[in-house]
């Protein structure tokens, strides 16, 4: 079948990445929370470097994004040190504390450029795998696809460690190609640097070692001395990313075992592999990768099977689990676009064999049209501002400084975006809370000491009597058991509190075709945005008369 010429691939490979880029970089400046999703990397590293450590919070992750982000706030603290603008290192954190938007931005820009070169990685292998036509296929199926477009948004280590794994799969198949000991390294560096990233992706380890194994001859000596050629660099790298689990290699077991256990509860309540694959990917696209993967073995068999050992392996171990989140998916959609690619151009020759390309982009387009409606109606409600901003700008405006308030959850999830106060600085930031407290940080007349009605599942407030304000939050799917309960509401209305206040979020119950991730405290849906005004749970603010 005929392919794409140099100038087409250029252009085609040009237009797909300015939509990826588009979707990944729209709206990157806006102030969306995220205590998980947004701030938590970016807070560690901040910390990290104040307390003179590389230690990440949650070594069961990967050190690798917060490595990085820690390098670079010691190049921006000596910069700002050099500027005059900080003294001690807890200036930094004091920064931090009064705007964490330029630290969560340099965490965006981070994964955002991984996951444009993510898109252009899955060309890059699907026209070394079957031609560029199917390289511009999977990169447009890759660049629209909802799941990705959402992780992409994301500082977490899902689409960091998906890029990095593509680069050692490509890695490899060149040395499979060549069988140079040099690029065979490049490949082990790579997966090495994957796992360093997110150890759950171990089994990026299975297409370097396949690789070199089927790189050359089988002799004992030369086959040792390619697996040594991409081993070393791996363990290199992953120490280098991750160094604190080797340094504290018990503990790092020991959180491994207990997500294990969470991961793969009898109890979990999280979306199952199949659902996922189903809102993530929808119908089509796996027939196609199941197809595009059926082409590959038979053209290419020892080529499809580095390129296929990691999602299958990563698949797999995903299928039992009970506790999955969705951003999970995110390692596996770049996969199932590149056979989906391959697959789509494969039907479009047999479907069309006198204009097979332009069969091929059509079903493509036809393919990449719903994902696409989805990820623009992703953006633009991550684009328009959270219920949990505007209460907390609504109580800002309103309410007294210094007046206390009985909030949601001691968890912040479904809190309204307030100042830190004197009570969670002491207790988030126990060392440095005299030196932040002397910088004005949590001062008693910009914050709001609180009360709080629940932490995660149990109730925190008893029967005392009620603040004179009262903050309660809803939502239909999200986390129920972190938000307000209902004996507390009873307690509201029998007290005679009025709501002067509401910020309605999700509807209860959710319009057709709206599907929340129940575990994402992010409160933005998988699928249907296009139906929502805005992200965020409801948040009443309720005024409680005088007893």
């Amino acid at each position: 079948m005929r392919d794409v010429g140099d100038t087409g691939w250029r252009r085609g490979l040009l237009a797909v990445l300015l939509v990826a880029a588009a979707l990944r970089l729209y709206p990157i400046w806006h102030r969306h929370p995220g205590l998980e999703m947004q701030e938590h990397f970016p807070r560690n590293a901040v910390q990290d470097f104040v307390e003179g450590t590389w230690r990440p919070y949650g070594l069961h992750h990967g050190g690798g994004i917060v490595v990085v982000l820690r390098a670079i706030d010691t190049v921006w603290y000596a910069t700002g040190r050099l500027l005059g603008l900080y003294h001690e290192r807890v200036d930094l954190l004091a920064a931090y504390l009064r705007d964490w938007l330029p630290f969560a931005m340099v965490g965006r820009v981070l994964v955002t450029a991984a996951g444009i070169a993510t898109v252009a990685l899955v060309a890059r292998l699907g026209a070394l795998l079957d031609g560029r036509a199917a390289g511009l296929a999977a990169a447009l199926l890759v660049a629209v696809s909802p799941s990705h477009v959402r992780e992409s948004h994301q500082v977490w280590v899902d689409v960091p460690a998906g890029a990095l794994g593509l680069a050692a799969v490509l890695a490899a198949l060149r040395a499979l190609e060549g069988g140079r000991l040099a690029t065979l390294a490049v490949a082990g560096a790579l997966g090495g640097a994957t796992i360093g990233f997110r150890h759950s992706s171990f089994p990026i380890a299975l297409p370097v070692a396949l690789a070199a194994v089927l790189a050359g001859p089988m002799q004992r000596r030369a086959l040792a001395s390619r697996l040594a050629a991409a081993g070393l660099p791996a363990f290199a790298a992953f120490a280098l990313l991750s160094p604190y689990a080797i340094i504290a290699a018990g503990d790092t077991a020991r959180l491994l075992a207990v997500q294990s256990a969470i991961t793969f509860s009898p109890d979990g309540r999280g979306i199952r592999l199949p659902a996922l694959v189903r809102l993530g990917l929808g119908p089509v696209l796996p027939a196609l990768a199941v197809i595009g993967l059926a082409v590959a073995a038979r053209a290419r068999p020892r080529a499809a099977a580095v390129a296929a050992a990691f999602p299958l392996a990563y698949a797999a171990v995903l299928a039992p689990s009970t506790m999955l989140y969705a951003r999970y998916l995110a390692l596996l959609v770049p996969w199932a676009a590149l056979f989906g690619g391959i697959g789509a151009v494969r039907v479009g020759a047999l479907v069309a064999r006198r204009a097979p390309l332009a069969a091929a982009a059509l079903l493509t387009v036809a393919v990449a049209a719903e994902p696409a409606w989805q990820s623009v109606g992703w953006v633009r409600l991550l684009g328009r501002d959270d219920t949990r901003d505007l209460a907390g700008a609504w109580i800002c405006a309103h309410v007294p400084p210094g007046t206390q308030l009985l909030l949601p959850n001691a968890v912040p999830y479904p809190n309204p975006t307030l100042p830190i106060d004197r009570q969670r600085l002491q207790f988030t930031y126990p060392q440095q809370a005299p030196a932040l407290l002397a910088r004005g940080i949590a001062a008693p007349d910009r914050t709001y000491p609180a009360l709080y009605a629940r932490f995660f599942g149990k109730d925190g407030f008893g029967a005392g009597p009620l603040p004179h304000w009262v903050v309660t939050s809803t939502h239909p799917v999200v986390t129920p058991e972190m938000h307000t309960p209902p004996r507390l509401l009873q307690r509201l209305h029998d007290a005679g509190a009025r709501p002067v206040a509401v910020f309605a979020g999700a509807p209860d119950p959710l319009p057709p075709g709206v599907v929340f991730d129940p575990l994402d405290a992010d409160y933005l849906p998988l699928r249907g945005a296009w139906r929502l005004e805005r992200p965020g749970p409801t948040i009443t603010v309720w005024e409680v008369p005088p007893p």
